[in-house]
């Protein structure tokens, strides 16, 4: 990576139209906090790690971003100037194997940039602390 870089992580947590499951506001917010704070983890875990890995000359920073997770990937990256989106795959489904999923889907289809679906290898853990 060239040095003066910039590497932007984003985790935009997926969570259902409040309207669609008919509870008030307050039980909502409760619903979709584990999920906001998991994203900010992410985050934050892979913000370190790339700035451990990567050293100062690369500026490493990271946001949890709301709203659907296929729009607002693409509108941030078409917001940065992104020259490349980095997705990783997960889930243990069957057709994962054939499948990027809808997110990756619409991603690789509507970016400005190059888009680059990450997986893990079988059997591999992926260190999550």
């Amino acid at each position: 990576m060239v040095c003066g870089s910039s590497v932007h992580v984003v985790s935009v947590p997926q969570v259902p139209p409040i309207g669609l499951l008919g509870l008030p506001v307050a039980y909502f917010n409760d619903l979709i906090k584990p999920a906001t704070d998991h994203a900010e983890n992410v985050v934050k875990l892979a913000t370190e790690k790339l700035r451990n890995a990567l050293g100062s000359c690369v500026y490493v920073y990271g946001d949890v971003l709301k709203g659907s997770p296929k729009w607002a990937i693409i509108e941030e990256a078409n917001r940065w100037n992104a020259d490349l989106i980095i997705l990783g795959a997960h889930g243990d489904g069957f057709l994962e194997g054939f499948m990027i999923g809808s997110i990756g889907h619409a991603v690789i289809l509507h970016a400005k940039c190059s888009v680059e679906i990450v997986r893990s290898r079988p059997g591999h853990h992926i260190d999550r602390n």
